[in-house]
């Protein structure tokens, strides 16, 4: 089904209220796998994980915002958590179900994410896992604007043989990334 990419998508803090539209998303075993750990969690896997996330978000330490699609609903999961003993450093998390990917949502959502982890939650750098197989995924955070970051090894964010690690600082220019709703005709809610 073809969508025009002028559809409205937003982003909306995920939570409890979202227990179903979360679940039905999780039909799709890889992006359960990307958020819980597991192909096919239940109701209560899906509740206690929300209950979760709005814990880290009231201590401060993360965020998770379901991304929506006009005529779409619910179609993927943005999540940016901020390191505790650095908060001005915060890790970018996306996942976009099946149904719903190679149409862009992925960078628009994940650039609403970016521009709110810089304008509104204080975060000054951001990181972003991709596994090395995934070439859609880093192709993504390089059009938000990421960089391959190499840390000494050791490191928990450190890359391996089965991730890349990427970075984002802010106020570098983003080159030809996406900058937020303007570029992508989308807006938060």
């Amino acid at each position: 089904m073809f969508e025009p990419r002028s559809l409205h998508l937003w982003l909306e803090p995920l939570g409890l209220d979202h227990d179903d539209l979360l679940a039905r998303a999780c039909a799709d075993a890889d992006f359960a796998r990307t958020f819980f750990g597991a192909p096919r969690p239940g109701p209560a896997d899906v509740r206690r994980a929300l209950a979760s996330i709005e814990a880290e978000r009231r201590a401060g330490l993360g965020y998770a915002d379901a991304v929506f699609v006009e005529r779409c609903g619910l179609v993927g999961i943005c999540r940016l958590d901020r390191d505790a003993a650095n908060p001005r450093l915060g890790e970018l998390g996306y996942g976009i179900a099946r149904p719903f990917r190679r149409r862009g949502y992925a960078a628009r959502a994940g650039s609403l994410a970016v521009d709110r982890a810089f304008a509104e939650r204080g975060i000054d750098v951001l990181v972003a896992r991709s596994e090395a197989t995934n070439g859609a995924s880093r192709r993504v955070l390089e059009k938000l604007g990421f960089e391959r970051y190499d840390e000494e090894p050791g490191s928990p964010l450190g890359t391996t043989p089965r991730n890349n690690v990427m970075r984002l600082v802010r106020g570098r220019p983003r080159g030809a990334a996406l900058s937020g709703a303007a570029a992508s005709g989308s807006t938060d809610r």
